[in-house]
């Protein structure tokens, strides 16, 4: 009986230290618990919010290079200034005889180049004419002093005064005016032989008259004379003469 008491209390006391040995915690912490651990840091990390400022981009792509037509671009400068036109002095005399010896004979020039340019010389008294009438010039009888553009020219009508009408005739004759000179045109002659009446279709009556026509070299004449109305004025005086051309 005492014997079996003895093996009773052994194995009470064998069971009671493995009891206590099981319930008290070791010192040393655990594999499981630091795994444990690991997975629970990595959770949080992953339940983090993203902040709202967070903004998605877009894979950037490779510029592309598109060609674009080439304009064409006219000049926006001002436009081109024409050089100004070039200018010849020209002198002449004029003779007028017979019917055509009036109060003012009116000579039509036009230039051979441009003939919508007309020119129109009065010598003598001159008609009524419109104010700011820059293509016509009034000189008196003998040598007249004009300034013309640069060109071939003609002279193509004649006209004088008959009562409170005009006759006019056509006439043909050429001169050149050579640039920045002196040209002389000679001395022009004319003399009317008799008046006569034109009858048109209309019938219109119309006053006319007979002349002839001629052109005279008096060159030294004319330069002494040039020289004697504009000492001061220097240049190269050319001998131009006028062409009847008949």
């Amino acid at each position: 009986m005492q014997k079996f008491l003895s093996i009773i209390f052994i194995l009470f006391l064998t069971t009671g230290c493995a009891t206590l040995r099981s319930e008290t915690p070791a010192p040393m912490v655990s594999d499981e618990i630091i795994i444990d651990e690991t997975v629970a840091v990595q959770e949080a990390l992953e339940n983090i919010p993203a902040p709202e400022t967070a903004i998605e981009m877009d894979p950037v792509e490779a510029p592309v290079e598109i060609e674009m037509p080439q304009e064409v671009v006219e000049p926006t400068g001002e436009p081109d200034i024409e050089p100004p036109e070039l200018m010849g002095f020209v002198f002449a005399k004029t003779i007028f005889e017979g019917v055509l010896k009036t109060n003012y004979v009116r000579l039509k020039f036009v230039n051979a180049d441009h003939p919508e340019r007309t020119y129109e010389l009065h010598i003598g008294e001159k008609e009524p004419q419109l104010p700011f009438a820059f293509n016509v010039k009034t000189v008196n009888p003998g040598y007249f002093y004009i300034e013309l553009p640069a060109g071939k020219y003609q002279i193509t009508s004649v006209s004088i005064p008959v009562g409170s009408a005009t006759a006019t005739e056509d006439i043909n004759i050429s001169f050149e005016v050579l640039p920045e000179q002196i040209n002389y045109l000679g001395t022009l002659s004319l003399v009317g032989t008799k008046e006569r009446i034109k009858l048109g279709g209309v019938p219109v009556i119309r006053p006319g008259f007979e002349y002839e026509a001629a052109v005279l070299n008096e060159f030294d004449e004319g330069v002494a004379s040039f020289q004697q109305r504009f000492p001061n004025l220097q240049g190269t005086v050319s001998n131009q003469l006028m062409s009847l051309n008949q």
